[in-house]
């Protein structure tokens, strides 16, 4: 067990955004799948109320008539902005959550094996790569200034997901009191430039 535990702890899988996915269809109807599945879910569970079912059934209703008059695919070859932004959602919808979950489920299954420690928070087992808006053979229209505006535009969508997971730490850590080593690590960071300080968030 000791074995796996220092090998997991040195290995890095990196998944690589395309910029030509193999998903064709709309992220709008994709987005209106996962809300007629969610709807499914619920309109199935055992202690629904009859105004919920009826609501439940509203919503479907709505869904499917929407999916059903939206066209499957673009009708304008996307920009490699648009490209990013359908990656991003991606990120958004499944790898944010997904990738703490997966690695939580990691520590579960190192402590049935007898493994008491955690893996590193700095053990980089997932990292995430993208040739979006960077690949010069496949679309002649990616220039230098295209490269840098979704390159800003990865880091403010980036940037968004954090500060709402920030919120949502603000009410959830509603206590106070702190030891000293904490005290002076935030201390610490909030004396460093603006320049250092940002690879800590």
């Amino acid at each position: 067990p000791k074995e796996v535990f220092e090998t997991l702890k040195n290995q890095t899988v990196e998944l690589v955004f395309t910029a030509h996915p193999t998903q064709s269809v709309r992220r709008s109807l994709l987005q209106k799948h996962a809300r007629i599945r969610n709807s499914l879910n619920q309109l199935y569970a055992k202690d629904i109320s009859p105004n919920d079912k009826q609501e439940l059934d509203e919503a479907l209703q709505r869904e499917m008539q929407a999916a059903f008059h939206t066209d499957d695919i673009r009708r304008f070859q996307p920009t490699p902005q648009d490209e990013m932004r359908a990656g991003m959602s991606y990120i958004r919808d499944t790898i944010w959550k997904g990738v703490p979950k997966f690695l939580r489920r990691v520590d579960t299954a190192l402590k049935n094996i007898g493994i008491n420690e955690r893996v590193p928070y700095n053990a980089p087992l997932i990292q995430f790569s993208s040739w979006m808006g960077g690949d010069r053979d496949g679309n002649p229209r990616v220039t230098a200034k295209v490269t840098k505006d979704v390159c800003l535009l990865a880091r403010m969508m980036a940037a968004n997901l954090y500060f709402s997971e920030i919120e949502d730490l603000m009410f959830e850590l509603s206590m106070w009191r702190c030891n000293d080593e904490l005290r002076a690590q935030a201390e610490k960071l909030h004396n460093r430039s603006k320049r250092d300080g940002k690879h800590y968030i």
